[in-house]
């Protein structure tokens, strides 16, 4: 039997993501009973001006015939039918980027010494608030760390005239890669053939429809994969054959979601992504408290893929 359960969780700064501020994010979890008195959990939880869906039309839907427009709750009952048979004992050890946001330069410089300090080989920052502060941080934080790989996200908050002025000096800073930096797929796809630094597709990545166009276009070298938003853990596998196929990267991230989330996207991530480069798993900090007690099981860069366990109940609200 399956019980549905909303939560809230508080984030710790307002996070801005294109053009909308989160203070908090609601989601659904879903509990399946196996009848000897043990749950697996999964999470379905659009994010609000991402998703198409909504957290009302994943909440009371028929889970006997899921629509193509509800790939969250997809995502749920696919990790509810693939848990029992994920071998956890002997995932291996997923490599994740920290996450920067964009602040002062001297805050992100703060920011980005704690990540290395704890072992992350890796940094995200978030770009877009202020160019000339983040290139000052940039300048100085690959000054200090030459071996630290660099990754930067704008969220689609530039216009291609602004993208195609600003490459030129992010790509002095030798990134893996810049991720949507402009709204449009088909700006995206006309930078992406003529940027100075690889460019990643995120928020025009949402189908396995979606994949085929830009990689049979060739510019884009990366996708940023969010399987919750995508759907069947087959979608997401899919997408990740056939980039590889054309030589293009994927990365596998959360869509902000709860701890829940986070650990079946990780497992995922174990079982069938390569593990050269970072995913993008290390969001749970930016959380003032989760669903589950204990914090990510992240060590030395790195997410230890584990069970579901040990919800916090006070957070959980039955939906009837």
């Amino acid at each position: 039997m399956i019980a549905r359960f909303r939560y809230r969780l508080d984030l710790c700064a307002p996070l801005r993501l294109a053009d909308k501020t989160y203070t908090h994010r609601e989601g659904l979890l879903l509990r399946y009973g196996s009848g000897d008195g043990s749950f697996a959990w999964a999470e379905a939880s659009p994010l609000p001006g991402f998703s198409k869906e909504t957290l009302e039309d994943v909440m009371y839907a028929r889970v006997s015939d899921i629509p193509d427009h509800l790939p969250s709750l997809r995502f749920a009952l696919d990790s509810l039918r693939q848990f029992p048979v994920l071998p956890f004992d002997s995932l291996p050890f997923v490599p994740v980027n920290a996450l920067i946001g964009s602040a002062a330069p001297d805050e992100m410089m703060r920011q980005a010494e704690a990540a290395v300090t704890v072992g992350f080989k890796t940094i995200k920052v978030k770009i877009g608030r202020s160019f000339t502060d983040e290139c000052v941080f940039l300048e100085s934080f690959v000054d200090r760390h030459p071996h630290i790989r660099l990754r930067l996200d704008a969220n689609a908050s530039w216009s291609l005239r602004d993208a195609i002025d600003r490459l030129p000096r992010l790509a002095e800073f030798k990134p893996e890669y810049l991720e949507q930096p402009v709204a449009g797929t088909d700006d995206l796809m006309a930078l992406a053939r003529v940027a100075p630094v690889p460019i990643a597709a995120d928020e025009s990545v949402r189908s396995h429809a979606d994949a085929k166009r830009l990689l049979k276009d060739g510019g884009v070298r990366v996708l940023v994969l969010k399987p919750m938003m995508i759907g069947w853990w087959a979608d997401t596998i899919a997408i990740l054959e056939d980039a590889y196929r054309r030589d293009v990267a994927c990365v596998i991230t959360s869509s902000l979601e709860s701890a829940v989330g986070r650990r079946i996207t990780a497992a995922f991530a174990a079982r069938y992504a390569p593990l050269g480069h970072a995913h993008g798993l290390a969001t749970g900090t930016l959380f003032s408290r989760d669903v589950i007690l204990k914090p990510d099981p992240i060590r030395n860069g790195a997410f230890h893929p584990e069970t579901v366990a040990e919800l916090d109940p006070t957070i959980l609200e039955p939906v009837p």
